[in-house]
């Protein structure tokens, strides 16, 4: 929008060189009238639409009522989960980990390596996987990477809460212990 008067002065300034009829002066402000108004409603619909579609607040309930204010919450959506719960969060899912070339031509994955190494080094209480808009798969992908995550280190990550009409899960992260008694963490 900043360089609409911009183009609206170009328009004007073409206009004045043209000497156009004054129908031809009518026709084109009457389409770019209908343009501005198409344009207007458009996006005023899309904003009410969206105004209506409460955020998940299940889940940002659950963690601020669960969880300490340092504590730090690995999820995919992380800038989301910072902004509504207030909570350090780092992402689970890098642009490398879902980029073709990590896996077969055409099939997307989540490394359960880079997942387990987040948790390590980012020192993260809680595992959170929460829907995608429009990209479905890739919680797929991270529940994947979770259940492998669980199957190579059981009792590690508990499941702690769990809503199906928000599609999310959190997880706990736990230290569990060898069978020599040194521990076995993912932080």
């Amino acid at each position: 929008m900043p360089v609409l008067p911009l183009i609206l002065l170009a328009m004007w300034e073409g206009f004045q060189r043209m000497q156009p009829s004054a129908r031809a002066l009518r026709v084109t402000a009457t389409i770019i009238g209908a343009a501005i108004v198409v344009a207007a409603v458009h996006g005023g619909h899309v904003r009410l639409t969206n105004a209506h579609v409460q955020p998940a607040l299940n889940r940002v309930e659950w963690i601020r009522s669960n969880t300490a204010p340092g504590d730090v919450i690995a999820c995919v959506l992380d800038p989301n989960c910072y902004l509504y719960t207030g909570r350090k969060a780092v992402s689970i899912v890098s642009i490398l980990d879902v980029a073709p070339f990590y896996g077969p031509p055409g099939k997307f994955q989540i490394r359960t390596e880079s997942v387990a190494e987040v948790i390590r080094t980012s020192n993260a209480e809680y595992v959170m996987v929460e829907p995608v808009p429009r990209v479905k798969y890739v919680i797929d992908l991270a529940y994947e990477a979770l259940k492998q995550l669980q199957k190579d280190s059981p009792g590690q990550l508990e499941e702690v809460w769990r809503n199906e009409s928000e599609e999310a899960t959190i997880f706990k992260v736990r230290e569990v212990k060898s069978a020599k008694g040194t521990p076995l963490s993912l932080r």
